[in-house]
């Protein structure tokens, strides 16, 4: 039986094109999956916004932060469809990665107006959900989303698709621009 090869976030993060000095967004960024990653590569002259709606999350989050004596991140609690603005200014961010929280969202529009608010223009969206498929791990086949679900949600509010980028065989990744 051969092992199946899971997402490897600072490979994908590198591929996106993130690199050091960037300001980043983390939007839903759970158990920093890709907070840390994108924390290593943008440095200390980057930083790295985590946010989501569990303050529990943040926290957890922030001792792996500590732990790997990252300073260059900053939670910040908040609901992504809310329809309010976060405190992250407008134009602030050169990249946000969202990964595998849009099928979870009641109202997407508005989270994803706030995405095109806190980013510059031309800056990046790296975009990571489960592939709508069955298989063993990960959400039910009803709650996924196809890359084109995705991707148009995006292209309606603005963005443009740049490209697909390689993941795992569970996974699909998105790379769009404002």
């Amino acid at each position: 039986m051969q092992k199946q090869k899971f997402l490897d976030p600072e490979k994908l993060l590198l591929e996106a094109g993130l690199k050091s000095g960037l300001t980043v967004a983390d939007l839903g960024c759970g158990n920093g999956f890709f907070t840390l990653p994108a924390a290593k590569i943008v440095g200390d002259s980057g930083k790295v916004w985590a946010v989501d709606v569990l303050e529990d999350t943040l926290s957890k989050v922030m001792s792996l932060v500590r732990i790997n004596r990252h300073k260059n991140v900053r939670t910040l609690h908040y609901d992504l469809e809310s329809g309010r603005a976060s405190s992250i200014g407008d134009l602030a961010c050169d990249f946000a990665i969202i990964g595998k929280v849009l099928p979870q969202l009641q109202q997407p529009q508005n989270f994803i107006r706030e995405v095109y608010r806190i980013l510059k223009t031309g800056a990046l969206v790296l975009l990571v959900e489960w592939k709508k498929q069955q298989s063993s791990i990960g959400p039910s086949y009803e709650s996924r989303m196809t890359e084109e679900a995705a991707s148009g949600l995006f292209t309606k509010q603005g963005f443009k698709l740049v490209k697909a980028l390689p993941a795992d065989s569970y996974h699909y990744a998105l790379l769009l621009q404002k």
